[in-house]
């Protein structure tokens, strides 16, 4: 064998060695961005959630949630802040409860932020930590505009809208109908 049979052989056994490794990956899904943050009233509680996924992964996995951040207003409320992750989920519920100041201004901003860490299995009686994710997501106090009436899964404004886009569309039918009939009119009374 010559030398660059060799090495060749050599970065092979390297690549087949680092692609059979493990992986393991874990994601968070949030409802609210900065785009789009959980608004909510002065003095008011709710119960929201994240949820983590493993779907990037060739192993089940567990991670460990912490508060890093709006801890004055926020609080994991699940019981054990471990969380196992199987292959393949996509929605394992880690449930927070985030109660505003009675006394908050309209306009204020809190962000709450979560830390995920995956736990390694225990080796030597020690827990070791693997990868970890942090997620930051933005809560706003400002009015929270009632919820719109709704009729069968439609609300009231949308059927309203409906309503105006429908006739307006009979109306530019009936003005095209008529300019149509009146032009067929004219070009039968130009024939004869």
């Amino acid at each position: 064998m010559n030398t660059k049979n060799i090495k060749l052989l050599i970065f092979l056994t390297l690549l087949v060695a680092l692609i059979s490794t493990n992986v393991k990956a874990f994601g968070i899904t949030s409802f609210y961005t900065d785009q789009q943050p959980l608004v909510m009233n002065p003095g008011e509680s709710k119960d929201v959630y994240l949820e983590l996924q493993n779907m990037a992964g060739d192993s089940d996995m567990e991670v460990r949630a912490e508060l890093v951040s709006g801890s004055e207003i926020a609080v994991i409320s699940d019981k054990k802040l471990e969380y196992p992750v199987p292959l393949g989920k996509k929605d394992v519920k880690v449930n927070l409860k985030i109660t505003i100041p009675v006394d908050a201004l309209i306009g204020t901003s809190y962000s709450v932020g979560l830390k995920f860490r995956e736990i390694e299995p225990a080796t030597g009686g020690m827990i070791s930590f693997g990868g970890e994710i942090a997620k930051v997501f933005p809560i706003v106090v400002g009015k929270v505009l009632p919820k719109e009436e709704k009729i069968s899964g439609y609300s009231v404004k949308n059927l309203v809208k409906q309503g105006s886009l429908v006739s307006g569309a009979l109306i530019l039918l009936i003005i095209v109908g008529y300019v149509l009939v009146r032009n067929i009119k004219k070009r039968r009374n130009n024939i004869n």
